[in-house]
């Protein structure tokens, strides 16, 4: 009896500590796998976690960005798509922070919401096999969404701020300065110069050479929630190429998270350089720190040992893993930057690039090298690709680089970037299952007997605006039929019609009648018959 007792205690000890260990990474849903939930009220929605440990619930931060297909890319963020209605529809996004997920509740765990419906979100780590779980509960606007994380944006200055981190860009648009926050421990001054980009090649005898300085920002603006900040640059990119004058626009989409912003480079026009003839010798992408991240250490995959931050040159190891997600990492007292990305698979030579020195011109081994920013290189780190690059592109493409850099508290191990890369790469899976509240295990088992009387329907969401889900419960094995009539007694949809086993089950009603056809907005009813028994239950449509 012991030994039972004591492996009891072990799997309930286990259940509670074996959340997913994520503490960084943000966590988007589509709201296709939301498809349960489709068409609720953005506004009335909020996300709660239950904490088996306190047996306690907690509302956690999260928010719905509405995502519109029929604009253009960069605009599917900011042009609403159904702002009058404001519902959840398949396209939109569900964000959160793993760190914010909590423990499996059971059926007769609730908060005290008044809601009797809920959606369970169980989210797997395919990495270590852990899971974490959210419940999306339907309760009006009453309630306000937790925000711990103070994410902000100053458009004046173009300027992204939050509990842990600041960052800040430069006239060309691009990221030029990171201050990790005292509240985390950070020294609170900016550690960090610019990104660089760098693509050198020539035309005949005329030499070309592109980098970051050709970029010109034109208008910056952003939507912020309680764990997302999304901010588009309109810019163009402005130069000459092979002595044509070259003038693009582009807009950059970066999402900013309570640790980390993920961006995709502003792709130079190296697609039309080739066209012109151009050859293209070296392009480079690299994070350069600034003088106040001296004292730090730079790591990567395959310089595990560390080489410090000095302005002094040192050697690493230059392999890397082209068309993977790779990692670099520097950290020291003052802060913590890691460096997420994917190397293009261009050119005869692929490799990891690093240059510590207060000449930051050579780094390149090119004639055609300068230095931008400061003038210095501190920790410049990034990839490096050389050698007759024009011959790996194929048509229609440019040089587009996604990558993600994490702002975070000092004293980070190499052992912890590589876990937050290999993360990365394997993102969460999710499950999502619309649940209702019903009564206590001891009185569903003290009713199982009494038939499929004490089943009963319920409609979520209700008012419907394009789809509702109709639930119920049967005590045992029935013959059911579920229809929709409208006021006038007309029966305009048989959902089920067939018998069914005992148990909870759900089925759609997408607003239409038999033969598929919209029917018109007005009050309909959803009537349940099983062996006898049924039950009745209003439904709003509103299109």
């Amino acid at each position: 009896m012991g030994l039972v007792v004591l492996f009891s205690s072990l799997c309930a000890a286990t259940h509670l500590w074996a959340r997913i260990d994520r503490p960084y990474e943000p966590t988007v849903v589509a709201g296709d796998s939301l498809l349960a939930a489709a068409m609720l009220p953005v506004a009335d929605v909020r996300l709660w976690a239950y904490r088996a440990e306190e047996d306690q619930w907690q509302a956690i931060p999260f928010q719905i960005d509405e995502v519109n297909p029929r604009v253009r890319p960069w605009d599917r963020y900011f042009v609403a798509e159904d702002s009058l209605l404001g519902i959840l529809d398949l396209d939109d996004e569900l964000v959160l922070m793993a760190r914010d997920l909590g423990d499996r509740a059971d059926s007769t765990q609730w908060p005290a919401t008044g809601d009797s419906l809920r959606f369970e979100l169980a989210f797997f780590d395919s990495l270590d096999g852990t899971m974490g779980y959210a419940y999306l509960y339907w309760q009006g606007p009453q309630t306000g969404v937790p925000n711990p994380y103070g994410l902000a944006y100053d458009s004046l200055q173009d300027r992204v701020s939050n509990t842990n981190y600041q960052v800040g860009f430069n006239a060309t648009g691009q990221l030029a300065d990171v201050v990790i926050s005292r509240e985390v421990g950070g020294s609170g001054v900016d550690l960090f110069d610019r990104f660089k980009v760098r693509a050198i090649g020539s035309f005949l005898i005329f030499p070309i050479y592109m980098d970051e300085e050709l970029i010109r920002a034109e208008q910056w603006y952003a939507r912020v929630g309680p764990v997302r900040i999304i901010r588009n640059l309109n810019g163009r990119f402005q130069g000459k190429i092979a002595l044509v004058d070259v003038d693009q626009p582009f807009t950059q989409t970066v999402f900013f998270y309570p640790y980390s912003g993920s961006f995709e480079l502003a792709a130079l026009p190296l697609e039309q350089a080739k066209d012109l003839g151009v050859t293209v010798s070296v392009l480079r992408a690299s994070w350069d720190m600034s003088p106040s991240a001296a004292g730090m250490r730079f790591y990567s995959a395959r310089n595990t040992a560390g080489v410090p931050v000095d302005g002094i040159k040192d050697q690493v190891d230059p392999a890397c893993s082209p068309g993977q997600l790779n990692w670099t990492l520097v950290t020291g007292a003052a802060g913590t930057m890691v460096n997420l990305f994917h190397v293009p698979q261009l050119g005869d030579r692929i490799g990891l690039y690093y240059y510590d020195a207060t000449d930051g011109k050579t780094a390149d081994g090119s004639a055609l090298s300068k230095d931008t920013g400061d003038m210095l290189s501190y920790g410049d780190n990034g990839f490096l690709l050389s050698g007759n690059i024009q011959n790996y592109f194929a048509p229609g493409a440019t040089f587009s680089v996604v990558y993600r850099n994490y702002f975070l508290p000092p004293g980070f191990s190499p052992e912890q970037a590589a876990r937050l890369c290999e993360q990365a790469a394997h993102p969460l899976r999710v499950t999502v299952s619309l649940q209702r509240r019903w009564a206590s295990p001891s009185a569903v088992a003290a009713s199982s007997n009494e038939g499929p009387a004490e089943l009963a329907l319920a409609a979520y969401p209700n008012p419907v605006h394009a789809t509702t889900v109709l639930s119920f419960r049967l005590a045992r094995r029935s013959r059911v039929v579920l229809e929709v009539y409208d006021v006038a007694g007309r029966c305009m949809a048989r959902i089920v019609d067939e018998e069914l086993p005992p148990g909870l089950h759900h089925r759609p009603w997408y607003g239409r009648d038999g033969a598929g056809r919209q029917v018109p907005s007005g009050l309909y009813f959803a009537r349940l018959a099983a062996d006898g028994a049924g039950g009745v239950t209003k439904l709003l449509l509103v299109r």
